[in-house]
Formats: C-alpha cells, structure tokens, sequence
C-alpha cells in the first residue's frame, strides 16, 4: 500500500525569515539554512517522537524538551553543516551546551513549519506522514550546453540564437535517476552565420558534399538526451539502464518492466485495477536509452563524436554505430592492456604473452566461443543441415512438441540425424542459406581473449567456424609479428596448425606464436594424433615448454607443477555470455552487432579495473612493510 503524503507547509516566506533570524544568526549561510529546512522536512518521525516527550500522560514519564530524539538530530546537524555549530550559531559553543542550543533553535523552526503532533493538553491531534514534493519540483530547461558556436572557423564563438519559437517550445518529462520531472522544456538555439543547429544531445548541420542531407553529432558531453517522443533523460538514467542489462543479463523489455514497477507507480495513489500509473516507461524508449549512451561511452573512449545521417531509424543508428565506432570487433581498451595474468618472466626465446581463442560449439564439442550465447541452439550437436525451422523468429520451438524417434511423428515433425563431428575433425560444407540473419543465419561468434579475461576483439562467423576464418580472424587481429602473442589457446589447434602449413600461412607465425590446444578440449582430441600431442600440447610435462609449465610450491612447501595460464578464458566468458543469450538470438543484425559489441567494451573496462586495483591493493600491501612515511591503515 502506497505511503500517505501531505503537503509542503504553506507559510509567508518573511514569517520563516524572521524565524531563521532570530533561531540562529542574522550571517548564517543559505546553503546551511537549505540544510536545516531541508532535514526538518525529510525526518517528521522525529519531530514526532520529540513532541511525544513533551508531555507526561503516564504516571511513571518525565516531561522532557530536550531529549534524546531531538538532541540526536541535533548531534547529526552539527556533523552535517561545514562549520559546526558556528555555521548554525554564530558562536563556538562546546559539549551539552552546543547540543541545546541547536535543538533549541530547530525546534522553533520546526514549531513555524507546523510539526505539532500533540495540543497544549497533550492529546495527539494529527500525523506526520512525507511531504509531497511534486509541489516545488523545479522547471527544467533542456538546451544546449554551449553558449558559443563550436565550428571551427569565422563563426567560431559566436553567441548562440533561441530557434524555437515561445508557441512551439514542447512540454516533456524529464527523468533524473529513478525521479520523474513533469515540468521540463525543450529549447533548441542555432548560429546565424553557420546554420548549425544546436540541441541538447546533438548538433544538427548540412552535410558538405550533398547540402540536401543533414548530418548529426552526437554530442559526448550532453546532460540530457531524447529518448521519446516527449521523453527525455539524465545521465544517470541512462547510465543506469546500460549496468542493468550489463549486470543483470536484463533485456530491454525486462528493464522496463522492473522500471515500472520501482519508480513509476504513484506515491500517493495505491495500485488497482481502476487506477493507471501516471508514468509508464516503454520497452523502445529504454532500447533508445541504451543506444544513446552506449554511443556516448564507447565515442568518448576513442576520442571522438559520432556523426551519422539525421532522421534514421535506430536500426540504423546501431548499425553507422558499429561500422564507425566498431573497429570490426575489436575492443580497443584491451590493446595497451597486460597484467602478470597475461604475461610472465621470461624462460625461454619467446614472448611469454598468451591469448586465448575460441568459438562457439556444442553439447559434444563445448568449445570456448560466444557462439554459444548467441543465435546458436544450445544443447543440440551441430550439423551441415541442423534445426532450420523457425529459427529465425523461436529457436527450438517445434523442438519441444516432437519426441526423437517418434514412430508416429508427422511429415511436418522432420527428425533430421545429429552429426557427432569432433572437434579435431574437418567440417563439411553447410548447408546454404537464403535467409535473412537469424538465429540459423550465423554459426558462432569467435572471441579472443587474453587469460585474466580481458576480451581482445570479437568475429561473428558465418555457415562454419573453418581453420581458415580463424587464420584470417587471428591475423586480421594481429596484422604483424609485434602485436602477435607467443601462444594461442584454439579448440581445434591442431586443425588450424594444419591448415597453416597447407596454405603458407605457417611460414609467417612460426616466427612468433605456437597454437595450442586448451586444456578444457585437450582431454577429447585423439591420444593416437601425434600432431596434436606433440605441437599443441597445452602443459608437456617433459620440460620442453618451460613458459607453459611451472614449478610451484604447495603449503607444505612440496613442489608441483603448475600451468603458467589460464587457457580457459573464454569458456569462463561463455558463462558469462550466457545470459544474453535469449536476446540476442531475437535482435536484427545491426542491434545484435552493438548490443553484444557494447557488453564486451565494458567487460573488458570492468576486468582492467579489476586488475588494476587489484594490482594498487598488492603495491600498497607491500609498500607497508617498509620504513616509509605511512599512516596507520598504510596509505600515503
């Protein structure tokens, strides 16, 4: 049931003036005033419980004015305001003293702002229930943050003009966080010598080359952004609806709902069947959110504004996103990235920096790939002509209604053979494919990641997961020797080391980097192939792979052997993954590209986090156990 509310205390503002005045000090500050006001109006229980103990009503009480409920208040007021109690007083006053005196002076304000629960008889007369602040909620102008032209050139800093006209300016809502903004106004400015048209999330010019056309840039530095027709949101909000689907593997509609159901139900009104919300968020209003910000982070990231056509449907939005701020996969916070997860002392001639890659697979073959968490069918083996039906629209629909093996299955219920390829096994030829992108439309989606989890760069493959697309992948990737790691962590490293000598390719990464075998896979590729046994072993114990294999003590002090890295990266971000599974099979290409583009960019900004404050924490636990200056929890 919804909370009752009451409304702000309608009182002359020269009655509270002089009340302030005479409480506290003619030189109190208005942010110390606003500080005061504002914590009487937000604790009424607490003027409640101290009116209580103003009057005796039972044999045994005492009647006391300054109590601990108040004196309480007081002792947190004093913390709050900078200053002290000379910022509330005027006055050093120190101990009880100090106490009093405020709590004498608030509640002589709180008396004018009618916080009287009790009558000079002691008998209760009223409630104190939360104010309602939809009465003050403040106006708010959505303009352009600049007030000068940014084009560079003659017009540059000019004042900018109002464009639209006081009949046109519209009335939106605005939200801010989890709050609702009823009184929000749109008003858009340009440069009369440059016609560039300025809002507040973009600016809108004439495209050079074809002045029919008008380009948009999106503006990094935007306070608001449009979201709807007569929407429009915070930062914050925005910011919030992109960690909720990153955190919470939420979708767009299960955002919404949870949205809804927090923040946008009335605070007076409870909830029936005859009542309607007076808000109510939509599913593509919260897909725009996602988008605007997401373009905002990851353009921020590299420096630069996104600029595309205006007018497009955010289809295409997400698409002029990706082909622009992309970089066909790759995630670009991860190239300058190392840790001593990633790279190790030196053993031996090679680099000691490892990467791990994979694609996506099956119940069988459980590779190391997003493949498995995007438009593939999870749990069902993979075959040149598997499970075309409905997959565009519901994977594994029918699936559910048909019984393998079923003698009385229909002409319709067509039961097609699994295919138990392994993963050290060519692949044929798939089947083709007419269709537009769906769920059957791409095999897998490859990841490279290094092995503390930081994800380098991702490919969506098509019809197969071929040696040959991860050839081209890898040295689309690492186009030269520098950028190239010393061993790579594939599924089907000895398919792909095979592939490689057969074609050249082996004659240029033979120089630099070895292919390897995880070790999640090792155990189901053949023990008679001695390729694989000897050229992509993940952990010889013989010595030979000094970079591979170490020696480390156990807590007795015995030593043992130990991989040097992890080479599971990308099955532990399969898990992950995972969850957005079930949206990403349902998205058009352009929103299923940046949507998953966009998870990956802040996995990959998390987990360098991560390390680097792990990496802080090691550096400041260290520099404790020396002679230098330090405090008493160690810091500087």
């Amino acid at each position: 049931m919804a909370v009752p509310t009451e409304p702000i205390p309608d009182i002359p503002f020269s009655t509270f003036s002089k009340v302030v005045l005479q409480s506290f000090h003619k030189d109190i500050s208005l942010a110390t005033v606003l500080v005061i006001l504002f914590s009487i109006l937000e604790n009424p229980s607490i003027f409640d419980h101290h009116a209580r103990h103003k009057f005796k009503r039972m044999g045994k009480e005492n009647r006391t004015h300054h109590n601990g409920w108040i004196s309480s208040f007081s002792r947190a007021l004093l913390d709050r305001c900078v200053g002290g109690g000379r910022a509330i007083l005027g006055i050093d006053i120190e101990g009880s003293t100090e106490v009093a005196s405020v709590t004498d002076a608030v509640d002589s304000l709180a008396a004018l702002l009618k916080f009287q629960t009790y009558d000079t008889k002691g008998q209760r007369i009223r409630d104190l229930y939360p104010l309602q602040w939809e009465s003050i909620d403040p106006v708010y102008l959505i303009v352009p943050s600049s007030p000068e032209c940014e084009t560079v050139g003659p017009c540059e800093h000019f004042g900018l003009h109002v464009t639209t006209r006081p009949r046109d300016v519209p009335r939106v809502t605005l939200l801010c966080g989890s709050d609702i903004h009823r009184h929000g106004y749109v008003v858009n400015g340009s440069c009369a010598h440059c016609k560039v048209t300025y809002s507040a999330d973009r600016e809108t010019y004439p495209d050079s080359g074809n002045p029919d056309v008008n380009l948009r840039c999106y503006l990094n530095t935007a306070r608001f952004m449009k979201i709807g027709q007569s929407l429009w949101c915070d930062r914050v909000f925005a910011n919030a609806v992109v960690m909720g689907v990153y955190a919470f593997h939420a979708s767009p509609s299960a955002y919404t709902q949870f949205w809804n159901l927090s923040y946008a139900s009335s605070s007076s009104t409870p909830l029936t069947p005859s009542t309607s919300l007076p808000f109510k968020l939509g599913r593509k209003q919260v897909w725009q959110a996602f988008v605007q910000e997401s373009i905002r982070a990851l353009a921020a990231d590299q420096k630069s504004n996104l600029v595309l056509r205006d007018g497009l449907p955010i289809e295409e939005v997400t698409q002029g996103a990706f082909g622009i701020l992309g970089n066909q996969g790759i995630i670009p916070p991860s190239r300058a990235h190392t840790c001593d997860e990633c790279t190790h002392a030196y053993r031996d001639s090679t680099n000691t920096s490892e990467i791990n890659i994979s694609g996506s697979g099956s119940a069988e073959e459980v590779i190391e790939a997003v493949g498995r968490t995007v438009p593939t069918d999870l749990g069902t083996n993979r075959g040149s002509d598997r499970q075309e039906h409905s997959r565009a629209h519901l994977a594994g629909l029918r699936r559910a209604l048909q019984k393998p093996g079923d003698p009385d299955a229909t002409e319709w219920q067509n039961i097609r053979p699994t295919n138990t390829q392994r993963h050290d096994e060519p692949q044929g030829d798939s089947t083709p494919r007419t269709h537009y992108f769906g769920p059957n439309r791409f095999y897998c989606v490859e990841t490279i990641c290094a092995p503390c989890g930081t994800v380098i760069a991702w490919a969506a493959f098509a019809k197969s997961e071929s040696p040959t697309k991860i050839l081209g992948f890898l040295s689309r990737v690492f186009p030269d020797q520098k950028s190239r790691p010393s061993f790579i962590c594939i599924d089907k490293a000895c398919l792909v080391l095979r592939t490689a000598v057969s074609n050249g390719s082996w004659t240029e990464w033979q120089k630099t980097s070895r292919f390897i075998v995880d070790t999640y896979h090792y155990i189901n590729h053949k023990a008679s192939d001695d390729l694989c046994r000897t050229w992509c072993n993940p952990a010889p114990a013989n010595g030979s792979q000094p970079n591979l294999v170490i020696v480390a003590q156990d807590a007795s002090g015995q030593p043992y052997l130990k991989r040097a890295f992890n080479t599971q990266a990308c099955e532990q971000l399969n898990s992950w993954l995972g969850g957005f599974e079930s949206i990403l099979k349902r998205m058009v290409m352009s929103n299923f590209q940046w949507f998953l583009h966009v998870m990956l960019f802040y996995h990959t900004k998390f987990v360098i986090l991560k390390q680097e404050t792990r990496q802080q924490r090691e550096v400041s636990s260290d520099g404790g156990d020396d002679d230098s200056e330090t405090g008493d929890d160690g810091s500087l």
